[in-house]
């Protein structure tokens, strides 16, 4: 055990906190013969810190290695000088690390300081206290760190940026207050390159078929980070008047900026080009607090039709999509550097009288069979050369015994590009036989048309049919080796005939109809002395209690019996049934023990 005196100690202690400020300023080179190994070295962990956002926190240590038992150590004092315009750092954000804590108590300061050149850095020491008795029972050996330090990124430029993390002035201290300076290693902070975004029309190639074909391009943001602060942005796309045109309202505002607050949203049409505006408005005080925009995304789509056509010899005809006069801005309203990516479209040559006259392709789906008060979907898929397209004009008629029997173009629903839904009900009083759908669509400079029939049955009869589910009031029926379809109860005229077990029967305008008893949501709604009302998918039924098991009320009723739920109920009717059910439950113990009475009189008389 290493000893020394009391007093020598702790006035050593004191004399180094007392000048620390100044310690550094004087030389050591006429210091005492040294105890501390060569092989020491303090240094920066890690030696190279890359962030990629501004904001970015990270923490560095100051780490110590090569000490052994021998060399005496019970200090250390050392300047971390770095580049306060890139990163920061607090007082409060300098830590003493775990080095000397682990052999004993400690003192640890941190302060902040400013050299000639008016760098900053920060001057720390730690210092490993003896016991009150002046002993230390145990010096320190091995590695690790004396201070951490949690720096913030504070510049994120387009250029790559470093700050050095230069240790200098560091000392070392042993227990007779000799000092050496150890080698040393500095880290490095880096910043990485904040790259542009970049403004793209996508897809890079638009291919047209026809004369009068329509497509759309969407100009799209890419590779944006949040760092560039992006609250608005102007571009022009030029293109050739005489192949395609586009107009205002053609144009409209893409989700990417939309989905970073609200946005304001600008379109034009001028000689050759579309001019395209959007600003992402401020808060009520003017300024932007919340997430500025990142990543990928739609800024907007320009829908074109195309004004010509080549045939044959003549070959493909191709045009530029190219964005011009693109501004980005920022929140100080200072222009973002980005780069752009053009597109192009080509419209292909047709066939003299074949290709350009060529009919466009339309395909109905009718299904094969359907019932009085079914609610059919009727589906068109209309293609050009084997793609989607979307019709300019679609009608469609339904006919039935040799007359125009309904005109369902109102009824018409685009569901996908080229996809289009026709809901229809087909009447209860619709007489039964063959219909068929006639489709006309008419396409840029062509037509195209298609016809599917399909049959109707006034009764569900003989397919032993059954509904599966129920839900607003439309009925999923099962047809077996059919499928399945949908009816409105009310439409059909669905009343509950009986319940046995767990199977409902239903009669309807089609014939009749089984369910499981729980497809009917039964509730319990009102409780009046013993009588109980249920209410049903199918309408209310009343009846009376016969048995109670949670939240679950078992009633019988005048179609059968019906297990409904009680929670619905307010809570005094819930104590109202529980109290309604215990007092059947005791009429018909007295009823039996009535019984017992009567046959145990009689017994008796015998």
């Amino acid at each position: 055990m290493e000893k020394c005196s009391i007093t020598k100690i702790y006035i050593a202690t004191l004399i180094s906190l007392l000048l620390f400020p100044v310690f550094t300023s004087y030389t050591f080179a006429s210091a005492n013969p040294l105890h501390i190994t060569g092989d020491s070295a303090v240094y920066v962990d890690p030696p190279v810190y890359r962030a990629s956002q501004l904001g970015e926190t990270f923490n560095i240590s100051i780490s110590i290695a090569g000490v052994t038992a021998a060399s005496r150590l019970i200090g250390a004092e050392f300047k971390l000088r770095y580049n306060a315009t890139l990163i920061e750092t607090r007082e409060s954000s300098v830590r003493e690390g775990d080095f000397f804590k682990a052999f004993g108590e400690t003192y640890f300061q941190a302060y902040f300081r400013t050299d000639d050149q008016g760098v900053q850095f920060i001057h720390a020491f730690v210092i490993l206290l003896p016991s009150q008795d002046g002993n230390y029972s145990i010096f320190p050996q091995g590695a690790g760190a004396l201070a951490t330090v949690t720096f913030t990124a504070m510049q994120h430029t387009q250029l790559a940026i470093s700050s050095e993390l230069e240790l200098f002035d560091v000392i070392l201290v042993d227990s007779d207050l000799n000092t050496t300076t150890p080698q040393t290693s500095n880290g490095l902070f880096e910043m990485t390159p904040l790259a542009l975004p970049t403004l793209e029309v996508l897809p890079v190639k638009s291919i047209t078929l026809r004369n009068g074909e329509s497509f759309e391009v969407k100009v799209n943001m890419k590779d944006l980070d949040k760092d560039w602060h992006l609250t608005g942005l102007q571009f022009k796309l030029r293109y050739n008047t005489s192949l395609v045109e586009t107009k205002p309202e053609w144009i409209v505002e893409g989700d990417f900026l939309k989905s970073f607050g609200t946005t304001f949203f600008q379109a034009i049409v001028e000689n050759d080009y579309g001019l395209v505006g959007i600003i992402v408005l401020p808060d009520q005080n003017g300024s932007w607090n919340g997430t500025f925009a990142q990543g990928n995304g739609v800024i907007a789509t320009l829908t074109f039709r195309t004004l010509y056509q080549p045939v044959e010899p003549l070959g493909s005809t191709i045009g530029m999509l190219e964005l011009f006069d693109t501004i980005l801005v920022n929140d100080e309203t200072k222009e973002i550097p980005h780069t752009v990516v053009n597109g192009e479209f080509e419209i292909i040559s047709a066939f003299s009288g074949v290709d350009q006259y060529r009919p466009v392709d339309v395909q109905v789906d009718v299904g094969t069979l359907h019932f009085n008060g079914e609610i059919a979907d009727f589906y068109i898929l209309v293609t050009d050369f084997g793609q989607a397209v979307d019709a300019d004009e679609v009608k469609t008629d339904l006919y039935h015994a040799g007359a125009n029997y309904l005109d369902l173009t109102a009824s018409v629903e685009h569901v996908a590009k080229g996809l289009y839904r026709v809901p229809y009900t087909i009447p209860i009083s619709a007489s039964s036989g063959t219909y068929v759908l006639l489709v006309q669509v008419k396409y840029a400079t062509v037509s195209g048309s298609a016809i599917k029939s399909f049959d109707v049955s006034s009764t569900l009869s003989a397919w032993n049919t059954y509904i599966s589910n129920i839900n607003d009031n439309i009925a999923t029926i099962v047809v077996p080796n059919i499928g399945q379809i949908k009816a409105d109860l009310t439409t059909i005229n669905a009343t509950l005939l009986g319940i046995n077990d767990r199977v409902a029967t239903i009669t309807t305008v089609l014939g009749s109809l089984t369910t499981d008893v729980a497809s009917l949501k039964a509730t319990l709604t009102r409780v009046d002395g013993e009588v109980v009302t249920v209410q049903t998918t199918l309408g209310t039924l009343q009846g009376k209690i016969e048995s109670v098991q949670g939240d679950t009320a078992t009633v019988k009723t005048d179609v059968g019996t019906v297990k409904a739920k009680v929670s619905d109920l307010p809570a005094n009717m819930q104590t109202s049934i529980n109290l309604l059910y215990v007092a059947i439950v005791l009429v018909l113990i007295a009823a039996i023990a009535a019984i017992l009475v009567l046959i145990y009189s009689r017994k008796k008389q015998q």
